[in-house]
């Protein structure tokens, strides 16, 4: 193990942990009015993305307690610049169905990666972005 998790979490879950789901970053390219991923709302004051080394460790010590399946979400996880390096990491650890969560406003070209091409699934927010009734 990569961090010292705790004891009650390791005990509950043994090495039967089955989906994790990681959020990459906060920064989005749309500013959604029902989101919490807004410019004046953040949670993560100085770092606005998890590190690719603390990305791969967390997914290290998840797959070794037994998950399975790894859902990249954010704000926006196509803005995490290590995202093709990261779904590869995840399919040599192992990891049998990677989905990422998009908004879908991601530059097409993404689609030709190989390692793009390894994700098992991809899910579409179908939100708007504003609060017109219709």
């Amino acid at each position: 193990m990569n961090y010292n998790m705790d004891q009650k979490f390791k005990d509950y879950f043994g090495t039967n942990l089955r989906q994790v789901f990681l959020y990459l970053i906060d920064d989005c390219n749309l500013r959604c009015v029902q989101c919490l991923y807004k410019l004046d709302i953040c949670f993560q004051i100085e770092k606005k993305e998890i590190a690719f080394e603390d990305a791969v460790k967390l997914i290290s010590d998840f797959r070794e307690m037994g998950a399975v399946k790894l859902t990249l979400m954010g704000g926006e996880p196509t803005l995490y610049k290590p995202l093709l390096k990261l779904i590869k990491k995840a399919k040599e650890l192992g990891y049998e169905h990677i989905r990422i969560d998009t908004n879908g406003q991601f530059n097409s070209k993404l689609l030709e990666e190989t390692e793009f091409k390894m994700l098992d699934e991809i899910t579409f927010s179908i939100d708007r972005t504003d609060s017109r009734n219709q």
